[in-house]
């Protein structure tokens, strides 16, 4: 759970927000699908996000050489609201899915597959 409050009793900024929905917070979500939205349709952020997730990793047993190389089974869930007197636990979101992920030189490689319920 992350919360952000603006200085002095002012609004927090727009670049200050918390977002919510794709890769980095709960998969199976669109980017910046989650949370308020302005009339417009487009994402307002919030000051609050409460995201979790659960994986279970294996390694990739179907490759001969996969020590370098893990799968993953993940259930996540979360949302963004814009203050924290709009908390409402009906309003969290989930997702579930598979992904597979290479670990190399550089970093972590990955791809998922995911679907919101």
């Amino acid at each position: 759970m992350n919360l952000s409050k603006g200085y002095s009793g002012k609004e927090l900024p727009f670049y200050k927000r918390h977002f919510g929905g794709g890769a980095g917070s709960i998969r199976g979500f669109g980017n910046k699908t989650l949370g308020p939205l302005y009339p417009n349709g487009k994402a307002k952020g919030g000051e609050i996000s409460i995201l979790g997730s659960a994986n279970l990793i294996t390694p990739a047993f179907f490759f001969e050489d996969n020590e370098k190389m893990r799968m993953s089974a993940f259930i996540d869930a979360g949302n963004i609201y814009e203050k924290s007197s709009n908390i409402k636990l009906g309003d969290i979101r989930m997702s579930a899915g598979f992904g597979f992920a290479y670990l190399s030189p550089i970093g972590s490689i990955g791809a998922f597959i995911s679907t919101p319920f």
